[in-house]
């Protein structure tokens, strides 16, 4: 082997470079030029030069030669671990494959630093019924981290996230200018990327879907901006007294996927405190995450739940024996008003089972629920409330099954009996009639109070009476259905009567009729008169307390009547009207409705 290297001057110094490999090998020191002859001393000095390569490149070959000794070392021992599992292979001998030329032939793998290769089959039966072998760690500084990776999602595959985005590098006027060109479903996907495009896409979303923002506590939302929930969540989130949905069509399954992720992101954080949710539904294909919204809701730490539907069709309503509850511990819902039979569909039953035995409901209204009787009979056996206090149902809850449920239930102060639903058939007068001593207020209509008093039995401290016609009129005399929900009551205080719509003058007329034959009295002392809601007090409806003058001839002990209406007149006027037909030092007030 042979080695040149080439010497010059250069600023007055000589350098020496090998030719192989162009590196500088040597400067030799100035003060020994000048002592010297130059010829003598590159002599010399080259004799040198030539030893130092000579033993540099001995010292390459030698390790050169150690690098290669490892690896041979490394494949007979990485030879040695597989030769005793080839044995459990079939051999494929090497032919070409027969058939369709499109098909591949059977990957081969190779081993490193070797030409041999063997065929690997699709199915290995090397790792039934034995231990894998663990995989080397690979060799290095331990200090030194590995660098990070990001595997996708449901794939093997991975690659290097880089330290610096070149995104960050651009000016926020050039971002503001690229989120404006953006469309709806564009912003509400970039404002998921990162903290940074969230500042600058989420507002710009929120106000292209005209999202308004909470005022005094109160979110008003539809179904076009129930998508924009979470985004406000992230952008701009504050805590909600009460949230107001309603939708005026069928709910999709990425709109109740959206209000699902909303209310799971505020789990256990009690920020907002009621929601109100009136649905348009469609039972035949109500999805099943409607009943995971409901769990949502309830796991938000909400304390109130007021949701009603409008459904377009009915569906299949059914109460089951048995049904996996949610934990006792996760409900903190108070108050609880449905006033929907979609409550009690297969999607949803479970929610409503769970609620009614594990929630500590204080307040629980079941209106409008499609139940019939025998339904009804087996729901109010499932329901374990020790704190409920105020109860309302619909007429077509079996009285029976009703005063079983209130019997358990002894802390219940407030009964009421809503118009919707069929009437069930009213209990006759029986001889033993239970207890109930810690009722204080009925409320319903004269015929289901009546049917309800004639079946228990309230003590001495029942406070309140509040008879509540349905909006349409029956077309009858009802003040004898008072007269006689009265009798049943001799220690009445109070007594408040609700007047249904009426606009025909021929109808007033029977309405208002007394009956003056009837010797039966009210022994109230005080008496409320509420008319028509403001909202429906439009001019072709007819007042009706102005006209009900005659009926205090029933009250023999009363000392206050307030009134309430929508379109009331003057406070003279009603004097005039109420006085002659009871006490003169009658007090007359109008209050608000």
């Amino acid at each position: 082997m042979q080695w040149s290297i080439s010497i010059g001057l250069y600023d007055n110094s000589v350098v020496a470079v090998d030719d192989q490999s162009g590196v500088n090998v040597g400067t030799p020191p100035c003060h020994l030029m000048e002592s010297r002859s130059l010829s003598s001393y590159l002599t010399g000095y080259v004799h040198d030069l030539m030893g130092n390569i000579i033993r540099r490149r001995a010292m390459l070959e030698s390790l050169r030669g150690r690098v290669l000794r490892c690896q041979a070392n490394d494949v007979a021992r990485k030879a040695d671990v597989v030769k005793p599992f080839l044995k459990t292979f079939r051999r494929v001998p090497k032919r070409k494959p027969e058939g369709d030329p499109a098909v591949p032939p059977p990957k081969k793998r190779a081993m490193k630093n070797s030409s041999v290769s063997f065929d690997i089959p699709q199915e290995c039966h090397l790792w039934v019924g034995s231990r894998r072998v663990p995989k080397r760690k690979p060799e290095g500084d331990p200090a030194v981290p590995p660098p990070k990776k990001r595997a996708m999602k449901n794939s093997s595959v991975s690659f290097d996230i880089p330290q610096e985005c070149h995104l960050w590098r651009l000016p926020d006027e050039l971002l503001f200018d690229i989120v404006n060109l953006l469309d709806t479903d564009s912003l509400r996907s970039l404002s998921q990327v990162s903290k940074l495009l969230q500042g600058f896409s989420g507002r710009r979303y929120l106000a292209a879907v005209g999202f308004k923002f909470p005022i005094a506590g109160w979110l008003d939302l539809n179904e076009a901006v129930c998508e924009a929930l979470p985004v406000w969540r992230r952008v701009s989130f504050r805590t909600v007294h009460t949230l107001w949905f309603t939708s005026s069509q069928v709910l999709t399954r990425q709109q109740l996927g959206a209000m699902c992720a909303f209310f799971d992101s505020l789990e256990d954080t009690q920020a907002v405190h009621r929601v109100h949710m009136h649905l348009y539904v469609d039972p035949t294909s109500i999805s099943p995450i409607f009943g995971s919204l409901l769990a949502s809701i309830q796991r938000s730490g909400c304390s109130e739940l007021h949701a009603s539907t409008h459904s377009v069709s009915c569906g299949s309503i059914r109460i089951p024996r048995k049904v996996h509850l949610f934990p006792s511990g996760l409900a903190s819902l108070t108050s609880l008003n449905v006033s929907s039979p979609i409550f009690f569909f297969p999607h949803t039953i479970r929610f409503t089972l769970s609620m009614l035995q594990t929630a500590p409901l204080a307040s629980l209204r079941l209106n409008n629920t499609g139940l019939n009787p025998v339904q009804w009979a087996a729901l109010l056996r499932k329901v374990n409330l020790p704190h409920l206090a105020e109860l309302e149902v619909d007429q077509s809850c079996p009285l029976r099954a009703l005063t079983s449920f209130l019997i358990a239930h002894q802390a219940v102060s407030k009964l009421s009996i809503s118009h919707y639903g069929v009437p069930t058939l009213s209990m006759q007068r029986t001889i033993r009639r239970p207890a109930l001593h810690s009722l204080r207020e009925l409320v319903g209509s004269a015929a289901s109070v009546l049917g309800f008093l004639k079946s228990v039995t309230l003590s001495g401290n029942f406070q309140s009476l509040r008879i509540k016609f349905p909006p349409y009129y029956p077309g009858e005399n009802v003040f004898p259905s008072i007269l006689s929900c009265a009798e049943y009551l001799p220690h009445l205080p109070s007594l408040e009567i609700a007047m249904p719509t009426i606009t025909s003058l021929d109808e007033l007329a029977t309405f208002v009729a007394f009956p003056m034959n009837d010797r039966r009295i009210v022994p109230a002392r005080h008496l409320t008169l509420r008319g028509t809601h403001p909202v429906l007090s439009t001019p072709d409806v007819l007042d009706i307390i102005g006209h009900c003058g005659p009926w205090l001839r029933a009250f023999p002990n009363v000392r206050t009547l307030h009134i309430a209406t929508g379109r009331p007149l003057a406070l003279d006027r009603y004097r005039d009207i109420f006085c002659p037909f009871t006490r003169e030092d009658l007090e007359v007030a109008i209050i608000p409705y």
